[in-house]
């Protein structure tokens, strides 16, 4: 209950006029204005609010004066800015970033549902290097840029090779094996490389001979 209460005492200094304008609840009311049924609920209409007051709290009790978020969260980020002004007088910043998305324009993301785990508890480093392996060729050369410390030299080319044979998919192996071994090492992507070999170009007698102890 008292939780509840500090979340609603907040409330009057954040305008519903201004929460409307956010280009994010914009988009999404004129997106399900015409099926029935369908909208943005309260649940998600309030999650600015909870965002604004989380950036509050982290404020005045631990210093933070930055919050960073994907470019979907600008609108949130913002409201927590003027609500730390109107509370504190003080000020709060935002920095956000280009959101990564598929070839179809999809969210790359766990509430999207195709996300990936650093921990390999939560996704085993052979998934984890197949995840890369399978991106499409439309975004490879994206992510080249924004997963790997290649220079953009390097990338360019590696992307002219690429074009010559699609099919051998060069700069998903190279996305994958940089990728696998900045967060699991050297030897963890070795073997996930050996594995996908194996199971993949080689002939079931081959696959057979899989050692289990070379798949991370």
């Amino acid at each position: 209950v008292f939780g509840s209460l500090c979340f609603f005492c907040y409330q009057p200094l954040l305008i519903v006029n201004n929460m409307l304008s956010k280009e994010s609840v914009k988009s999404r009311i004129e997106r399900d204005s015409e099926i029935e049924d369908v909208g943005m609920s309260f649940t998600e209409f309030s999650y600015s609010l909870l965002q604004a007051q989380d950036f509050l709290h982290l404020y005045k009790n631990f210093g933070c004066k930055i919050q960073i978020g994907g470019s979907d969260q600008w609108g949130n980020i913002v409201s927590g800015c003027d609500l730390i002004k109107k509370v504190t007088g003080g000020t709060g910043y935002g920095v956000t970033l280009p959101l990564l998305t598929t070839a179809t324009g999809e969210k790359l993301g766990k509430s999207a549902g195709n996300s990936v785990w650093l921990s390999s508890h939560k996704t085993p480093a052979y998934d984890f290097y197949q995840y890369w392996l399978r991106v499409s060729d439309q975004v490879v050369g994206k992510l080249l840029r924004s997963f790997t410390f290649l220079s953009l030299e390097e990338i360019e080319q590696i992307e002219k090779e690429h074009l010559k044979s699609p099919e051998k998919r060069s700069a998903q192996k190279i996305l994958a094996a940089n990728v696998t071994s900045l967060v699991h090492g050297i030897e963890a992507t070795q073997k996930s490389q050996e594995a996908s070999k194996i199971l993949f170009e080689t002939s079931i007698e081959s696959q057979l001979q899989l050692d289990p102890d070379n798949i991370p």
